[in-house]
């Protein structure tokens, strides 16, 4: 569905006092929007808020298609409930969007009945790039309600101020009293904008060029230009990479480029660096600048040892076997020839010799290794007291780089009950039971002390 133009030719042109001309926006097209919902009630699926049903022109039908609606025939959108009902559109491509327009919940009954009131009317509104990490548009949101007429023009606009984003969710708070909630149609009015294809990228130094994308949303009639430089990172201009200030140029019809970095190789073990870039002043048609910002990541070819996760814990009493709690250190690959890296204790609330013990030490990761474990031994003190914990820092890595997980905070869970051995709680669960012999069982097999008497408490 998504073969179509992504835009309709129509143009919504609005003017100033004086007649001029002040913005220029297209809608975006409904073949190149799918919608979803938290529930759906009477065959009115939220796919009619988006593909125009129930419109003519930007007039709306007080009908809903039908009692029930044919299949594919509704013209508006109703959910089972009110508070925490969700309707979400995803669209073909991100989009600079720059104002919604809203016709609401228009439903009259054949026999005359007016159930405008099911219309949304509080909202929070949401935006997205990926579907998984949301903006807020604002706070709530406020929906007229619909005027029930057969020929009902939308009389709510929510200005988005050029949010760039692929899924728009509009989450329901309230509505104009019903008892079910839903809209009629929504409409998404979006600029042309160039700007870069991604906001990160990265390869190896080995790699180069490095060809970072900037595309135009849409085919322009005219020619349009962008000037591109380099405005930080930590990558050293010259002996890292070269890359001069420069115009990228869009003829009629074009909409990909690339900027060209030359990156250079220069063989020396040293942290990931980056090159930020930044467009600006475009030129030459009514378009807008888009992603203006592109971060590009030179990767080190050596690999990354950190900690598999930055924090851990576990309950102080688990520790009714002599066995060190297990904290692993991982490589991004695995070694080819022999790494090391140093690690201590560097902080926390507990203290060491009387809550933990640990020395600092060497880690080795021979040809081939993976993944190798510090050794953290907690002490059972049977003492009441907070939840303490030790901070572990790695350091001074050869022939591997840092992760970003350079440290790890472990949380000693206190659990003292006054309770003495063999009466544990070991899981922590307030009960002595079966799942407390499994922990103890469990810490037993595990442990690796020599002689295995040294295991037992």
């Amino acid at each position: 569905m998504y073969g179509k133009k992504a835009l309709f030719a129509l143009s919504v042109v609005l003017f100033g006092l004086a007649g001029a001309v002040l913005a220029v926006d297209t809608y975006i097209d409904p073949a190149a929007i799918s919608a979803t919902a938290s529930s759906i009630n009477y065959q009115l699926d939220p796919v009619y808020t988006c593909n125009g049903n129930g419109l003519t022109g930007d007039l709306h039908t007080n009908q809903i298609g039908g009692e029930p609606p044919p299949p594919g025939q509704g013209t508006m959108w109703l959910s089972n409930g009110i508070a925490g009902e969700w309707i979400r559109y995803e669209f073909d491509k991100p989009y600079s969007i720059n104002t919604m327009w809203v016709w609401n919940y228009n439903q009259i009954t054949p026999s005359g009945g007016d159930r405008t009131t099911r219309g949304t009317r509080e909202c929070t509104i949401e935006y997205s790039l990926d579907g998984g990490a949301w903006s807020k548009l604002g706070g709530t949101h406020t929906f007229a309600k619909a005027d029930g007429s057969n020929t009902y023009a939308h009389n709510t606009e929510v200005d988005f101020g050029g949010v760039k984003a692929r899924y728009v969710k509009i989450t329901i708070i309230s509505n104009h009293g019903h008892t079910i909630a839903g809209l009629s149609e929504v409409r998404f009015y979006a600029g042309d904008s160039v700007g870069f294809e991604n906001e990160t990228s990265s390869d190896l130094e080995a790699v180069s060029p490095a060809e970072i994308a900037v595309v135009l949303t849409n085919a322009q009639t005219q020619q349009v230009s962008v000037n591109y430089a380099v405005t930080g990172g930590t990558a050293t201009p010259g002996q890292d990479f070269t890359l001069q200030p420069g115009t990228l140029v869009f003829s009629p019809g074009q909409t990909n480029k690339s900027i060209s970095i030359n990156i250079i190789n220069d063989g020396v073990d040293e942290d990931d660096e980056t090159i930020e870039l930044t467009l600006s002043n475009v030129s030459g048609a009514q378009v807008e600048l888009g992603t203006a910002c592109h971060v590009y990541t030179i990767l080190d070819p050596r690999p990354a040892v950190q900690f598999e996760d930055s924090a851990g814990g576990g309950p102080e009493n688990a520790q009714i076997i002599h066995r060190p709690r297990k904290i692993p250190v991982s490589l991004s690959a695995a070694a080819t020839a022999t790494i090391t890296v140093d690690y201590a204790p560097v902080g926390g609330s507990a203290m060491r010799g009387a809550d933990y013990e640990m020395a600092q030490g060497k880690l080795t990761f021979a040809a081939g290794e993976i993944t190798k474990y510090l050794y953290v031994t907690i002490i059972d003190d049977d003492l009441l007291e907070s939840d303490e914990t030790i901070v572990l820092r790695l350091s001074n890595p050869t022939g591997a780089k840092f992760g970003a997980n350079t440290q790890h905070a472990y949380t000693i869970a206190d659990d003292d009950t006054g309770a003495e051995p063999p009466n544990r709680d070991l899981n922590n669960d307030g009960k002595v039971d079966y799942q407390d012999v499994a922990v103890f069982l469990d810490s037993w097999l595990d442990c690796t002390l020599s002689p295995p008497e040294l295991c037992w408490e």
